[in-house]
């Protein structure tokens, strides 16, 4: 059984993260749109695995919004292997609102690196969130998991400029070659016809984020 468990001990998120409302808890956890548009995807429930978990989640942007709501969406759970550990069909009403209720099942009781994928069927995208479950005690990161309110990562970020998820120094390089510019406005983030100190303070509010 030793080899079975894992040491929760300083493992980190890989990305930059928000936080994330648990009842009165918070949870790490970072969201990040996939890189090709989805598809309804085809997502089905695993067997065999020594430990289950239920999940309880609701989805929100980062205005406060409720999303992935539409019927269709769904919610699905991953090993960091890349394997199905469990699946919702598809939300349903409860006296908390829309809500998505699933089993997660694993074959280790701490599952590192484990990860949420939310599917919003009117947005056609899919969301990532990553985790460290702890399946015998039902929690993650020492935080009860349920009910879980997971606040998604906006699909587009302003001053993310390469689109990779992120305000960060790549995007800045780009702000820098249009300095001054009336050409590329790309950066020209007040859309006055040109990058200066006014598109520099709206970007570096969103890279301290």
């Amino acid at each position: 059984m030793e080899n079975k468990e894992l040491n929760k001990k300083g493992h980190k998120m890989k990305t930059k993260a928000l936080f994330m409302n648990v009842t009165a808890f918070s949870l790490l956890c970072i969201m990040l749109p996939c890189a090709t548009q989805a598809a309804s995807p085809e997502w089905e429930n695993p067997q065999g695995y020594d430990y289950s978990m239920c999940i309880y989640a609701q989805v929100f942007d980062q205005q406060g919004n409720q999303i992935a709501f539409a019927p269709d969406s769904a919610i699905s759970a991953w090993t960091s292997e890349g394997t199905i550990s469990g699946c919702s069909a598809e939300p349903v009403d409860s006296p908390a609102g829309t809500i998505f209720a699933f089993q997660a099942f694993y074959d280790l009781s701490i599952a590192e690196d484990f990860s949420l994928k939310v599917y919003d069927r009117e947005l056609d995208e899919v969301f990532e969130t990553e985790y460290i479950f702890d399946f015998e005690t039902g929690s993650t990161l020492g935080d009860v998991v349920n009910p879980v309110v997971v606040v998604a990562k906006a699909n587009y970020l302003p001053c993310d400029f390469n689109e990779d998820g992120f305000v960060d120094l790549l995007d800045l390089a780009l702000l820098q070659s249009e300095w001054l510019s009336d050409t590329s406005l790309e950066s020209d983030l007040n859309s006055d016809g040109k990058v200066d100190i006014k598109d520099f303070q709206l970007f570096y509010k969103e890279f301290e984020n």
